[in-house]
């Protein structure tokens, strides 16, 4: 399917691999949710017992699966990545329908903007956080991320992290506005 590239490749950073059932699962439904959205609407009419019949499988097994997978992320430990498909937010665990509906649009939005794990045009000496992000536009919304998150734990950190994370913005917008 079209977007399933982006999807593996996000579920892996997320800390879930093939070895999980429902990776798969997930994976099928995230394509499906993209060329279809209205899909979402009857999820348990519509889109888990197609899932069942291309894995061969019934729909409730699809649905504990998914479910399994984002239990998983849930607990990953790349958070930054999850606040991102969360589009910014600290959420609490989604329902399968919820999660499978941001996923959608984060991978839909990967693939429309055609942010590529290596882009040529991008010094990668100051593509410092994540591979997608490669643009100045990016690096400065995820280090404004980072320090709201940073004010909001500043009792796990000392004050000269957010100093330095400050310091760093102000030498990539440099390096970028020179060159």
């Amino acid at each position: 399917m079209k977007y399933s590239e982006e999807t593996k490749n996000t579920l892996l950073q997320l800390g879930v691999n093939n070895i999980y059932v429902g990776y798969n699962y997930v994976v099928y439904a995230i394509s499906y949710v993209i060329q279809d959205p209205c899909c979402l609407e009857y999820i348990t009419k519509f889109l888990y017992p197609d899932i069942a019949r291309h894995f061969h499988t019934s729909w409730r097994c699809v649905e504990r699966n998914i479910r399994t997978v984002i239990n998983l992320i849930w607990k990953t430990e790349n958070k930054w990545l999850l606040m991102d498909i969360c589009g910014g937010k600290n959420i609490d665990k989604p329902t399968n329908k919820e999660f499978l509906r941001l996923m959608a649009n984060y991978i839909k939005s990967l693939h429309e903007h055609e942010i590529a794990v290596s882009n040529s045009d991008t010094d990668t000496e100051y593509n410092i956080f994540y591979p997608i992000y490669n643009t100045i536009g990016a690096q400065i919304t995820l280090l404004n991320k980072m320090i709201l998150e940073l004010k909001k734990e500043k009792s796990e950190l000392e004050e000269k992290n957010e100093t330095l994370l400050l310091l760093l913005l102000y030498f990539i917008l440099n390096k970028k506005i020179k060159t």
